[in-house]
């Protein structure tokens, strides 16, 4: 009943993902109001990346660009031992660049990234 990874948002710019098909997959939050029906799996292309925007990324386009909630499912019953890989980029800024909304519907403060990432971090540390 362990997820491989549990439901979230990256908290940085972009995320890219160079992927395996897998029963126990990649699946993405689609609300309702946005003509989904909760988590779907995510769409799969072996020729292709995906492409996750972050938390900052989300700021800084003032919501125009969202941040996906995201999850990675445990293996299928009847593939227990599945091994999936997936190549991670996690891009961020450069540190201490201030991130302030360049446009959209979300008004936002300016953060210094260095700090709003090291703060999202040490609200996920366990003491």
């Amino acid at each position: 009943g362990q997820f491989r990874i549990g439901p979230h948002t990256d908290f940085g710019t972009v995320t890219l993902l160079d992927r395996q098909q897998g029963k126990g997959g990649l699946q993405v939050w689609i609300a309702p109001e946005d003509g989904g029906e909760g988590w779907e799996d995510a769409p799969y292309d072996p020729a292709a990346l995906t492409v996750n925007i972050g938390d900052l990324m989300a700021r800084w386009t003032g919501g125009r660009w969202r941040s996906g909630r995201h999850r990675v499912l445990p293996p299928s019953p009847d593939a227990p031992d599945e091994d999936l890989l997936s190549l991670v980029y996690f891009y961020e800024c450069d540190p201490h660049t201030t991130v302030a909304p360049i446009a959209g519907p979300v008004a936002h403060e300016p953060v210094d990234s260095s700090v709003y990432l090291r703060d999202k971090l040490d609200a996920i540390n366990v003491s």
